[in-house]
């Protein structure tokens, strides 16, 4: 795979990045201007992050042969040291001020958090992503040991378990599957799943050939899928875009659907499809590579601004906006870079790697 289409990748975690901030943000009363307020298209930008890291979660497994030990040792290091940074400066926080904030704070059980049981707020994210970490091989090795079952059974369950989510929220029937529970690490199981399933079928010769063979129409099918998905998501979910408001809210519930376009764009990416190229704009790209402590710290500078600044609404976006690219640089650089390398470094240390795993 070239360095272009990595970009690719990086933007398109950048633009997860950017609809979950733009939500945020709005929530919070920041934003440029009044009809241009983008709060309720969140979950779709965590979809996204999730469809893409199930993807690349799998090639990485994929090329690297690691053991299960080392492959969990890399991702913890990956995830674990900003995400303990981060809540305890929240504890502390709350210690001294006394104040819970919407989607930043820590209650009760501050053990579970730290085991990567539980958490709240915005930080439910974080057990989520580990939980699928755990499991992730477990899948790969089934898919090799007997595809056609994977992918049906898996990719039937993942459908059953949304339309379980679908029912519970328009009152059809009721199962005791909560889909956006925040305190159930299985929350958005079906996105992750089908991000982490094109991949294993980006793998398959056939569907390269596939591909290859319908280059022409499926790149410009692909391109206007998402362009229709990400279009129709401003429009109609976000609070007030233009003269839109909250049209057809439930639309960023339907998390199936999202996985699958996701998906498939990111599959279309890594085959170099040209009408993606703009993902790799450069700002995009940043904003993906410092993506992870973006998202940890936003929410905290969005509410320290917004208590320590007498300013008007497009001022103080404008202000969180620029601390934000600055702190999450240099949390990137002196945080997250150092313990990926610490990680790796145990991970070759302390483990080895997996025998007779040969895939192809």
């Amino acid at each position: 795979m070239d360095k272009e289409r990595f970009f690719y990748f990086d933007g398109l975690r950048g633009l997860a990045v950017l609809i979950v901030w733009l939500s945020h943000s709005s929530g919070r009363d920041q934003y440029l201007l009044e009809f241009l307020n983008f709060h309720g298209i969140g979950h779709v930008g965590v979809m996204l992050f999730f469809s893409l890291s199930g993807y690349l979660l799998v090639l990485s497994y994929l090329k690297s042969n690691d053991s299960y030990f080392s492959y969990i040792i890399k991702r913890y290091f990956r995830i674990a040291p900003l995400y303990y940074i981060v809540i305890f400066l929240v504890i502390v926080y709350q210690a001294f001020y006394g104040q819970n904030y919407r989607y930043l704070y820590i209650v009760d059980d501050v053990y579970s958090k730290f085991l990567l049981f539980s958490a709240d707020g915005i930080f439910w994210t974080i057990p989520v992503e580990f939980f699928f970490y755990l499991f992730l091989p477990f899948v790969v090795f089934l898919y090799f040991k007997n595809k056609v079952s994977v992918v049906f059974f898996g990719g039937f369950f993942s459908f059953i378990y949304f339309l379980a989510y679908l029912f519970n929220e328009f009152k059809v029937f009721y199962f005791d599957l909560v889909f956006l529970d925040i305190e159930k690490l299985s929350q958005f199981f079906d996105v992750f799943f089908v991000g982490a399933l094109f991949a294993l079928l980006s793998e398959e010769r056939g569907v390269i050939k596939f591909y290859e063979k319908h280059r022409a129409m499926l790149e410009v099918t692909i391109f206007y899928l998402f362009l229709f998905t990400i279009i129709f998501l401003v429009l109609c979910v976000s609070r007030n875009f233009l003269s839109f408001k909250f049209e057809f809210y439930s639309f960023r519930y339907l998390s199936f659907y999202f996985a699958f376009v996701f998906s498939v764009v990111i599959f279309s990416c890594q085959q170099g499809n040209v009408f993606f190229k703009w993902l790799a704009f450069k700002p995009l790209v940043f904003i993906g590579k410092v993506g992870y402590s973006w998202y940890l710290l936003h929410m905290g500078v969005l509410w320290i601004v917004n208590d320590f600044l007498i300013l008007n609404n497009a001022i103080k976006f404008m202000v969180s906006s620029t601390l934000l690219v600055c702190l999450s640089y240099l949390s990137y650089r002196f945080i997250e870079v150092p313990f990926i390398i610490f990680g790796r470094r145990m991970a070759k240390k302390y483990s080895g790697r997996r025998k007779n795993c040969d895939y192809k």
